[in-house]
């Protein structure tokens, strides 16, 4: 056996952390936004969209493609004294297999439905 190198550790065993986060103010109110994140599941052909009764948590799994599994997407909206505050989470679906390199496609994947809604609200 060689020394320094070790064949094991508990760190080996450590998933990495996937999920990409992202934090914004759009000057408009969380009905609006809701509205506009229903409007990127429609067009997108994604799935499984959850609203809860002050459509200020909507919740949704996107399309499986050539390049990614589905990915389960946060979005909450705090209203404040002009528009609102937005936060989206984006990670691999819980059911599905991740790889090293899902934090880089995460963090596009993200990029592009934030884009996605800021053009939507204005």
């Amino acid at each position: 056996m060689s020394e320094g190198i070790p064949l094991w550790s508990p760190g080996l065993l450590t998933a990495p952390d996937s999920a990409a986060h992202a934090r914004f103010h759009v000057h408009a109110d969380a009905d609006a936004v809701a509205a506009a994140v229903e409007q990127i599941v429609i067009g997108g052909e994604h799935t499984d969209l959850q609203v809860d009764d002050s459509r200020q948590h909507l919740r949704f799994r996107t399309k499986r493609t050539i390049w990614n599994w589905e990915m389960e997407v946060g979005v909450t909206s705090t209203p404040m004294r002009r528009g609102c505050q937005v936060q989206i989470s984006l990670d691999v679906a819980p059911d599905r297999p991740f790889s090293p390199h899902d934090a880089e496609k995460n963090t596009a994947a993200l990029e592009q439905i934030r884009w996605q809604l800021e053009s939507a609200v204005g």
